[in-house]
């Protein structure tokens, strides 16, 4: 008799927890995480495209346009979006997706032969000329120096030997200023062969921050170089004196980077920099990410979610902006270009140049008179879909940590 009634028992007890493992499976998806999801769809539609699209010496296209949405655009070389695309891929690691056959390592030798001896780098890449260039305000055949900036970032795809980093080191601090950040161009490297086209060496914050990813990954002490950066930010106007990364979220990506490639002290500058980036767009705000563009969309979720894991916080608020930047993502995988920074030539700078090469339009040396046309500041943005959609690859394989289940 107990046998039987221990029978029935049994039976309902093993329909309850039947009943309690299909609940969970439809209505928590955390316990079940999908193999074929949304994201991981969209990270290998990404991926493969941006496969697809590498060009057969190892580079991806790069442009520069006159417009921000890149209606018109002019084909840029090919140097610094190739070392961009090739970081993203390699913090990226989406083990499963990186049967991209040899697209990194041909990015790598591609990379290898545009640079100067001692991993350095100028934007336009090795022993490249720039006649004509910028509308023929630069036409006299100069060499352009390497810059800060672009042999920071070769840098962390091509990892330095020891000696070759304390030679760069080296010809870094020569431009270290007063204040402690770097200027952009090693200005004497060809000596009087060699040009930057500035009238003067600026310093920019985001190049900077750069820099500390560079210095990051090496290993070595950046405590008085925060401390510099984080000066800086504390300045109400820094980012309008910001000459070529104008975007909070950009530069809060870049510091980001830093603290992924293993430096803790990079986090107050993120903290600081999102503090800005709230007091401006209130992010928070229903709907508000969608007047974001791509890359500020993208670098605003990257930087948010692993802030969110630093701090062991809840990234719910960011479902709806995940969602978008899905929706936004083409049948071929990638997403609409956006500007990863620019270039500004203001009209005391184009004088500045015709004064010192004696090129480009006359009438910029005819400060006191009347123009027939009055000349403005030339505004040049760089970008690429490819570009972008590494950017975009990131954010979402970012997010993909905290939530696999989407």
């Amino acid at each position: 008799m107990k046998d039987k009634k221990i029978i029935p028992i049994i039976l309902v007890n093993l329909i309850f927890v039947f009943l309690i493992i299909f609940w969970f499976k439809l209505f928590s998806p955390n316990y079940f995480p999908k193999t074929n999801s949304k994201l991981d769809n969209s990270i290998g539609k990404a991926i493969e495209y941006i496969a697809g699209i590498q060009n057969s010496d190892g580079s991806w296209n790069y442009f520069r346009s006159i417009d921000q949405d890149f209606k018109r655009k002019a084909p840029e070389n090919n140097i610094f979006s190739t070392m961009m695309i090739l970081f993203n891929l390699n913090m990226t690691k989406p083990d499963k997706f990186l049967n991209e056959g040899n697209m990194r390592q041909k990015a790598k030798e591609f990379l290898s032969t545009e640079m100067e001896e001692g991993q350095f780098w100028p934007f336009d890449g090795k022993n490249r000329h720039n006649k004509g260039k910028f509308g023929g305000i630069f036409n006299k055949n100069f060499k352009l120096v390497p810059d800060v900036d672009t042999t920071s970032v070769g840098n962390l795809v091509l990892n330095p030997s020891r000696d070759e980093y304390t030679n760069i080191n080296f010809q870094f601090e020569l431009y270290k200023s007063p204040h402690g950040l770097f200027q952009t161009y090693l200005a004497n490297f060809y000596g009087k062969e060699g040009y930057f086209p500035e009238p003067k060496n600026y310093i920019s914050l985001g190049v900077n921050l750069n820099i500390l990813s560079f210095f990051s990954a090496m290993g070595v002490d950046t405590t008085s170089f925060v401390k510099s950066i984080l000066k800086t930010i504390e300045k109400s106007d820094f980012l309008k004196n910001e000459i070529y990364y104008p975007s909070l979220h950009i530069l809060s990506f870049f510091a980001s980077n830093a603290v992924e490639l293993g430096n803790s002290k990079a986090i107050k500058i993120m903290d600081s920099l999102m503090k800005d980036w709230e007091n401006k767009y209130n992010l928070k705000k229903v709907n508000s990410y969608k007047n974001l563009n791509n890359m500020d969309l993208a670098t605003y979720i990257k930087v948010q979610v692993h802030f969110c894991q630093l701090k062991n916080k809840k990234c719910n608020f960011l479902q709806n902006p995940i969602e978008e930047l899905l929706r936004r993502q083409k049948p071929d995988g990638s997403w609409e270009v956006s500007p990863l920074h620019l270039f500004r030539i203001t009209v005391k700078d184009q004088r500045d140049y015709y004064r010192k090469f004696g090129s480009g339009n006359p009438n910029l040396n005819r400060s006191n008179k009347t123009y027939n046309v009055v000349p403005q500041d030339i505004i040049y943005f760089y970008g690429s879909d490819s570009v972008t959609t590494s950017f975009c690859l990131r954010a979402l394989n970012e997010y993909k940590k905290l939530f696999p289940q989407i």
